[in-house]
């Protein structure tokens, strides 16, 4: 049975690098540091699941429902991260690039 936290995590990493259902498997698959992000306690080469569980979700929820909470997580994770870089830089928000005196 999947975790939640792995199906939530891997709608994350899917959103944050732009990946298929089927490119976010390998993914994780390959990289220990997904893995533990999904709530895997040690390093595997199999697949955590097959990605046809996006599909089903999807066909549970309705793709408009899957794609709108799909949505929503990812831009809860995004202002989280902004929260943290604002509390980092003490309040002020960073640009990129480099500041000339």
């Amino acid at each position: 049975r999947l975790r939640s936290v792995t199906g939530s995590g891997a709608i994350i990493i899917k959103h944050k690098k732009g990946l298929s259902d089927e490119e976010v498997i390998p993914e994780i698959q390959e990289n220990p540091y997904l893995q533990y992000f999904v709530g895997l306690k040690e390093f595997t080469r199999q697949p955590i699941f097959d990605p046809s569980l996006f599909v089903t979700l999807r066909k549970r929820l309705g793709t408009e429902a899957f794609d709108q909470f799909s949505q929503k997580f990812v831009d809860r994770v995004k202002s989280i991260e902004q929260g943290k870089k604002r509390k980092s830089t003490g309040g002020k928000a960073r640009k990129g690039g480099n500041s000339q005196s």
